[in-house]
């Protein structure tokens, strides 16, 4: 099986395409997360904040009701809300450093997943290995959403190395995806005709190479034809030529006049 994740490595003609492109491909788009929604749609810093938020005010309540210090209660409120504020704020960090070191490419060939912050690596998903794609927008101006790709049975791609580049809770069959991009009507529409391309030009080389292998055949056939028949073609053995019987009886005419007797 083709390998479908590689190490980074350091020449980029087109940034976040690693080496050069091949003759024919050509880029058709390229973007990457939107850092806010990334923090807020996969790390899901507004569920953190909540659950932050409800232990503070419990804290609050248990202080009141069993008539401890305002100044105790307080503070073990505030504690409970720096904590939850140093999670956002490390979660939120990380989604910038996501953002700014990702890079999605689609070409008329295939999807590239320039990824990693500290061990970049890049996933090449030809269009030839994707079963099919799924496209989910949220409501917003910015139409942020996701765009997932189902590889062939055949190709297993591992969870663990593509999170969170990666459609959430497909652990035995993981899907790559472009998370958290902007536009995504509009990538999804690119992505959709260029696999419908793909698609046209795998079923004329089949088409081609079927009648390539017709012609093949047929030329084949003939050939096989034609050295049956000149096998066939009986060969005359011991008949003397025409040109030597001609040659013998005119040197017998030329004897008889000059009155010789020819050797037996």
């Amino acid at each position: 099986m083709r390998q479908l994740v590689e190490h980074e490595h350091g020449f980029e003609e087109v940034p976040g395409i690693p080496g050069r492109l091949p003759k024919g491909e050509r880029v058709l788009w390229q973007g990457k997360p939107d850092w806010v929604n990334f923090a807020i749609h996969v790390f899901h810093i507004r569920f953190i904040a909540l659950y932050f938020a409800v232990i503070a005010a419990w804290r609050v309540w248990d202080g009141v009701t069993a008539a401890r210090p305002a100044a105790e209660t307080i503070g073990s409120a505030l504690y409970m809300i720096v904590l939850g504020a140093i999670a956002i704020a490390l979660l939120s960090l990380y989604a910038w450093a996501i953002s700014k070191t990702t890079v999605y490419s689609l070409t008329n060939r295939r999807v590239l997943m320039r990824m990693g912050v500290a061990l970049p690596l890049t996933l090449n998903l030809p269009f030839s290995k994707i079963a099919s794609a799924s496209l989910k927008v949220r409501k917003g101006e910015k139409e942020n959403g996701n765009l997932a790709f189902a590889a062939l049975p055949d190709e297993r791609l591992s969870y663990l190395i593509l999170w969170p580049h990666v459609r959430p809770f497909r652990i035995g069959r993981a899907e790559p995806a472009l998370r958290c991009i902007n536009n995504a009507h509009q990538v999804g529409a690119i992505v959709s005709e260029a696999l419908k391309m793909a698609q046209d030009n795998r079923v004329d080389v089949a088409g081609m190479t079927a009648e390539a292998r017709t012609r093949d055949a047929d030329a084949n056939m003939r050939g096989a034809g034609s050295d049956f028949v000149t096998d066939a073609t009986p060969t005359r053995v011991g008949t003397v030529p025409e040109t030597t019987t001609d040659t013998i009886a005119k040197d017998r005419a030329r004897v008889a006049q000059s009155g010789a007797v020819p050797a037996e």
